[in-house]
């Protein structure tokens, strides 16, 4: 359980961070939307969610052994 405790953890504060930093930043709504949209489009981070489900996977097996 301490692994998922640790990416929970890692997770929270990635979370916390983005928040801050939209509240931050100089563009309105509408154009922030736009650009977070267009920067995981570009960047491929639809293929991290598969990627990141897999691992968790993988800790929680290893836990119940």
């Amino acid at each position: 359980m301490k692994a998922m405790e640790c990416i929970a953890t890692l997770l929270g504060g990635a979370m916390l961070g983005a928040a801050i930093a939209m509240l931050l930043t100089p563009y309105d709504g509408k154009q922030l939307r736009k650009r977070v949209c267009d920067v995981a489009k570009n960047s491929g981070l639809s293929n991290y969610k598969e990627r990141i489900e897999n691992f968790v996977e993988k800790i929680e097996e290893s836990d119940a052994l």
